[in-house]
C-alpha cells in the first residue's frame, strides 16, 4: 500500500509530478494519477478502489480539476460509501485561486497560492506531516452531516494572500489572483487556463474512429508530438477537431494553427500572441512575435497545440515550441514522419461509412446508431460506402448531394454507378482512392452548374487561391478581374447567393464568424485537373490580378489586411513561377508582399518574393530599366539588413549604374547612393561612404532646396558617419547644420529633430562633455513626448539616454527614476523577456552597484541573464 495517492486534472500533471518528487525525496511512497475516467463514467467506484489502496490521498486543486465531471460526484460517492476514508485521509493542496463547493470544500488543508517560492517545499512537507489521520483538523467535523447532505462543513485552513508564485527550476507556476511582488517572477499575458482558439465546431455527424482516438490520446500522454497521417479526404482534420473537443478537459489550453505554408504558420503565431495578450503582439517584427509565443509556451505546461495541414514537416517542426509538458498534434499527408509518432488514418469501415452517409444526408438523426436504421436503407448506404472506398470527404459530398436534391439513396447509387463509369474513364492524376471523391464531386458540380453558373465560376476561382481563409474582398473588391460571369459579385447580395449555392453540396465552406471562404485541397485539384492548359493559365492570371488589386499599400495601419491576404499572395507567387506569368501587375504584388514581409522581419520569405519580382521585371522591362534598378535596391537593402554585405554591394552598384545611365536623380537613385554609403560605413570604408553621402546631399539640395527636411537628412547621415569615423569636430558641424534646418521647420515636420538632438547628445557624451549633452537629451525627450506620447518606445530610448548621462555624472538619485520609467515603458511595450528590457536592467544594475545596493543589483543582473537565456 502506498503512502499517498495524488489525484489531479491532466492539466496539472507536471505540477503534480513536482509534488510527488518532493514527497518521494522525503521518504514517502507515492502513486500519481495516470488514468482518468471518461466523462459521466463510474468515477465513484474507480476513486473508491484507488483510495482504498493508499493510506492517504492528495487532491491537487485547480479550476481545471473542479471543471471535470468526475470531481464532485466521484468524491461525494467515495466518502458517502466509505465515511472512514474521510477520517484524516485526504489532504487538498490548492494551487490556483478557485472556489470549490461540496465535499472537496471540506478538505482544504493548505493553500500554496501566493506563498513565497522559498516556502513551497517546507509548507508542503509540514502539511503532510501535520495533517495525518490522527490530526483532528484534517477530519470532517461531522461525518454524519456529510452523509445527510451537508457536505460543505468548514475545516481549518492555512490561507495566505494570493499572488503568482513561480517555481524557477520548473516549467509550471502556481496561478493566483494578483501580480507577484518582484520583477523576477512577473507574469505577462493572459491567464493560460481555458485559452482556446479552435476554429472548428464539433461535427455532429462525426462517426467511428473510437479506437483511433483512444490510441491518439495514449500516444499524446506518452510523448510530446504525434502526427495524424493519411491521404487527402480521409478526415485527418475532423479527427483532430473531435479529439480536442472530446479531451479538452485534459489540457489547460488548446491552440490550433494552420501550416500549409510558412506564412500561414507565422500568421497563426501572430494570432496566438493576440490570444495570449503578449506585450509583443503589436511589434512589427513577426520573427520576434513568433519567438515570444514560443517562449511563453515553453514556460507553460499541459497545453495542446494542433498544427493542421502540414505539407513540409522539415519546414514546420523547427518553428514549434519544445516543452516536455506540452503536446503537439500534427495532421499531414506525409507518410514519413521521422522521429514523430505517427498514427495512420485509414478509410472508414463499410458500416461506419454507411452511418456517416445516413447522418450527413439527414436520413437519420446525428446521434442515431445503426440499430436505428431500416435494413433496406442500411444495405444501400453500405453499397455507397463501398463504392466511394469509405473516404469521408466523398461520403460527406454524397450526403450533401442527397440532402440538397432530395434524391433517394437508391437514385444516388444508380447515378453514381452510371456516371462514375464514364468519369473514371477520363484520365485522372490522383492516387488510388481519389476516384471516389472525383465522381462524388463531379455529380455535385454538375448540379451547381445547372442551378448557378456564378457559383460554379466562383468554385473555379477558389481553386487558384490558398484554400483556407479566402478573403471575400478578393471577389467583391476585384470582381472585374475574374471575367464576365463573376463581374456581378461586386454586389454583396449576388456574392452571398453564389456562396450559398456552392456551399449546398459541401464544395465550399463559409466561416460565418470570420467571413472567409474555405475549400478542400482535393476539390481544388479535381477542379484544375478538368481544365486545359489555356484555361489554367487564364485563371492563374485572373487570380494574380485580383489579389494584387486588393493587396494594400504597405504601412503599419494596413498590416492586419496585409497579413490576412498574405496566404493568397503566397498562392499567387506559386502561380507566377508555375506559369511564368510575366506582366507588371504580378511584379507589383510580389513587391508589396516582399516589402511587407521585410517590415515584419521575415527576411527569408521576403527574399524569395524580391528575387521573383526582379526576374519578372527584367523580362517585362529589360535588364536596364530604372524600375528594374528599384527592384535591385529592395533586394540589396534586404541583404544589408541581414548583414550579407558581400551580396548587397554588387547589387547596389548595379542599380546605381542603371540610374546613372538613365540620368535618374529621384528617390530611387538616392536609395542606391545612401544604401551603398551605409554599407561602406558598416565596413568602415569611411572615405567611400563620405563621397556618396556628399553626392546625395547635393542631389537633395538640387531637388528639394538647401533648407529642406530632405537636405537635413543627408546632413544627419554625414554627422553619423563622422562620429563613427571619430572625426568629432566635423560630426558636430554636420549635426548643427541639420538642427539649424530642422528647428525652422513646422512642428508637424519635425519627426527627425529628436533623432538629430539625440545623436549630437551622444557625440558630447563620447567626449565627456556632459554639460553640453544634457540640454540636448532633455529637449529630445520633450520632442518625442510631444510627437509620440509619453509611453512610446522611442520615448524610453530618450529617457534611457538621460539616465545614462546622470549615472556618468554621479547624479544617482536623478538617474534611478529614469531607469525605472524606461524599464516600465519597455516592459509594457515589448514584454519582460525582450532584449531591450535586458539592456535597461543592465544599466539599472550598474547604477545600483554604484549606489551601494549590491543585492538588488545582482537580482537585476540575474533577470537580464534570464531574458537573454530565453533567446538562445
Amino acid at each position: 500500500m502506498k503512502d499517498f495517492f495524488i489525484s489531479c486534472n491532466p492539466a496539472e500533471q507536471e505540477l503534480s509530478e513536482w509534488i510527488a518528487r518532493v514527497l518521494q525525496e522525503a521518504g514517502y511512497t507515492v502513486e500519481l494519477q495516470e488514468e482518468y475516467p471518461q466523462p459521466y463514467g463510474d468515477s465513484g467506484s474507480w476513486l473508491s478502489k484507488t483510495v482504498s489502496e493508499s493510506r492517504r490521498t492528495i487532491v491537487v486543486l485547480s479550476k481545471a480539476y473542479l471543471l471535470n465531471e468526475y470531481s464532485h460526484p466521484g468524491w461525494e460517492n467515495t466518502f458517502l460509501c466509505n465515511p472512514m476514508a474521510a477520517d484524516g485521509a485526504m489532504l487538498t493542496i490548492r494551487v490556483e485561486a478557485c472556489q470549490p463547493t461540496g465535499v472537496i470544500d471540506a478538505f482544504i488543508c493548505v493553500d500554496l497560492v501566493g506563498l513565497p517560492k522559498e516556502d513551497h517545499r517546507r509548507v508542503l512537507l509540514h502539511a503532510v506531516k501535520q495533517q495525518s489521520p490522527s490530526d483532528p483538523t484534517s477530519t470532517l467535523r461531522e461525518s454524519s452531516a456529510l452523509a445527510s447532505g451537508a457536505a460543505s462543513m468548514a475545516v481549518g485552513r492555512d490561507l495566505v494572500d494570493s499572488n503568482v508564485v513561480t517555481i524557477t527550476n520548473s516549467n509550471f507556476y502556481f496561478r493566483g489572483t494578483s501580480q507577484p511582488q518582484t520583477a523576477s517572477v512577473r507574469h505577462h499575458g493572459a491567464d493560460f487556463l481555458g485559452l482556446w482558439n479552435v476554429p472548428l465546431d464539433r461535427n455532429p455527424c462525426f462517426t467511428g474512429r473510437e479506437q483511433l482516438l483512444i490510441q491518439l490520446n495514449k500516444l499524446l500522454r506518452e510523448g510530446t508530438k504525434v502526427a495524424l497521417s493519411g491521404m487527402p479526404g480521409v478526415g485527418k482534420t475532423q479527427i483532430a477537431a473531435e479529439y480536442v473537443h472530446r479531451y479538452r478537459e485534459h489540457y489547460r489550453a488548446v491552440f490550433w494553427l494552420r501550416a500549409q505554408t510558412i506564412s500561414e504558420l507565422v500568421a497563426g503565431f501572430v494570432d496566438l500572441a493576440l490570444l495570449l495578450e503578449l506585450p509583443l503582439r503589436d511589434e512589427g517584427n513577426q520573427a520576434e512575435v513568433l519567438a515570444a509565443v514560443k517562449r511563453r509556451l515553453t514556460r507553460e505546461g499541459s497545453w495542446l497545440l494542433v498544427v493542421d495541414n502540414v505539407d513540409d514537416l522539415e519546414m514546420v517542426l523547427p518553428q514549434l515550441p519544445n516543452n516536455p509538458s506540452g503536446r503537439v498534434l500534427l495532421t499531414t499527408r506525409a507518410t514519413t514522419t521521422g522521429l514523430l509518432r505517427r498514427v495512420e488514418v485509414p478509410a472508414l469501415e463499410t458500416e461506419n461509412g454507411a452511418l456517416l452517409l445516413l447522418r450527413r444526408a439527414k436520413i437519420i438523426e446525428a446521434q442515431a446508431t445503426l440499430e436505428d436504421v431500416r435494413p433496406e436503407e442500411l444495405c444501400i448506404a453500405e453499397e455507397v460506402s463501398r463504392e466511394v472506398g469509405g473516404l469521408p470527404l466523398a461520403l460527406d459530398q454524397a450526403g450533401a448531394y442527397i440532402e440538397e436534391t432530395r434524391a433517394s439513396l437508391q437514385k444516388y447509387l444508380r447515378r453514381y454507378r452510371q456516371d462514375g463509369a464514364r468519369l473514371r474513364a477520363i484520365s485522372r492524376k490522383f492516387a488510388i482512392g481519389h476516384a471516389s471523391v472525383t465522381v462524388a464531386f463531379d455529380l455535385a458540380f454538375m448540379e451547381i452548374q445547372r442551378s448557378s453558373p456564378t457559383a460554379s465560376e466562383l468554385l473555379r476561382a477558389c481553386a487558384f487561391l490558398a484554400p483556407d481563409a479566402i478573403a471575400r474582398e478578393i471577389f467583391t473588391g476585384a470582381a472585374q478581374e475574374w471575367g464576365d460571369t463573376l463581374r456581378d459579385v461586386a454586389d454583396e447580395e449576388i456574392f452571398e447567393r453564389a456562396v450559398e449555392a456552392a456551399s449546398c453540396f459541401s464544395l465550399l465552406h463559409m466561416d460565418i464568424r470570420h467571413r472567409v471562404l474555405g475549400v478542400h485541397r482535393l476539390v481544388q485539384d479535381i477542379l484544375k485537373d478538368g481544365m486545359s492548359n489555356d484555361e489554367l493559365r487564364l485563371w492563374a492570371e485572373r487570380a494574380t490580378r485580383a489579389v494584387e488589386r486588393v493587396f494594400p499599400f504597405v504601412r503599419p495601419d494596413n498590416w492586419p489586411v496585409c497579413e490576412r491576404l498574405l496566404p493568397q499572395a503566397q498562392a499567387v507567387k506559386k502561380l507566377v513561377e508555375e506559369w511564368s506569368l510575366e506582366f507588371e501587375v504580378a511584379a507589383n504584388l510580389l513587391n508589396k508582399a516582399g516589402y511587407y514581409l521585410r517590415e515584419r522581419g521575415r527576411y527569408a520569405e521576403a527574399e524569395s518574393f524580391y528575387k521573383l519580382m526582379l526576374s519578372v521585371r527584367e523580362k517585362v522591362l529589360g535588364v536596364n530599366h530604372p524600375r528594374v534598378a528599384s527592384s535591385i535596391n529592395y533586394l540589396a537593402g534586404l541583404y544589408q539588413i541581414e548583414g550579407r554585405h558581400n551580396e548587397a554591394e554588387p547589387l547596389f552598384c548595379r542599380a546605381l549604374k542603371i540610374f546613372e545611365a538613365a540620368m535618374e536623380t529621384g528617390k530611387p537613385a538616392l536609395a542606391s547612393i545612401n544604401g551603398l554609403a551605409r554599407l561602406y560605413k558598416e565596413q568602415r570604408q569611411f572615405d567611400k561612404a563620405e563621397k556618396l553621402l556628399l553626392r546625395a546631399l547635393e542631389i537633395r539640395k538640387k531637388n528639394s532646396g538647401e533648407e529642406s527636411s530632405q537636405a537635413a537628412l543627408s546632413l544627419y547621415d554625414l554627422a553619423e558617419l563622422n562620429k563613427a569615423w571619430r572625426r568629432y569636430r566635423k560630426a558636430q558641424q554636420w549635426y548643427e547644420q541639420a538642427l539649424a534646418i530642422q528647428n525652422e521647420l513646422p512642428q508637424s515636420e519635425q519627426s527627425d529633430l529628436a533623432r538629430t538632438l539625440d545623436g549630437l547628445g551622444w557625440l558630447f557624451v563620447s567626449q565627456n562633455r556632459y554639460a553640453k549633452a544634457e540640454p540636448l537629451f532633455v529637449r529630445a525627450l520633450g520632442v518625442r513626448e510631444r510627437l509620440s506620447g509619453p509611453e512610446h518606445p522611442d520615448v524610453a530610448t530618450c529617457v534611457l539616454g538621460l539616465a545614462s548621462l546622470y549615472r556618468r555624472q554621479g547624479r544617482l538619485g536623478e538617474a534611478e527614476p529614469l531607469y525605472q520609467r524606461a524599464l516600465s515603458i519597455r516592459e509594457n511595450t515589448f514584454g519582460s523577456d525582450h532584449p531591450k528590457v535586458a539592456d535597461v536592467l543592465d544599466g539599472y544594475a550598474q547604477l545600483l552597484h554604484t549606489m551601494g545596493h549590491p543585492i538588488e543589483a545582482e537580482n537585476l543582473e540575474v533577470q537580464a541573464e534570464k531574458v537573454r537565456s530565453y533567446l538562445t
